[in-house]
């Protein structure tokens, strides 16, 4: 993985930051929940268009 994980529309769809994943030691982005962690990849634009609740 890069380290950059988070799609662009992180910042387009109102991510409001990020905080640290005790896993990976990545950050975690509030918006889709992407980070370093192999099973929590930022799932691209469908998570930020319909939202976080699942």
């Amino acid at each position: 993985m890069d380290d950059e994980t988070y799609c662009d529309e992180c910042a387009d769809y109102g991510c409001a930051g990020h905080e640290l994943c005790d896993k990976c030691a990545g950050d975690i982005c509030n918006e889709c929940d992407g980070c370093d962690c192999p099973e929590s990849p930022c799932p691209g634009y469908i998570a930020h268009y319909t939202g976080t609740d699942l």
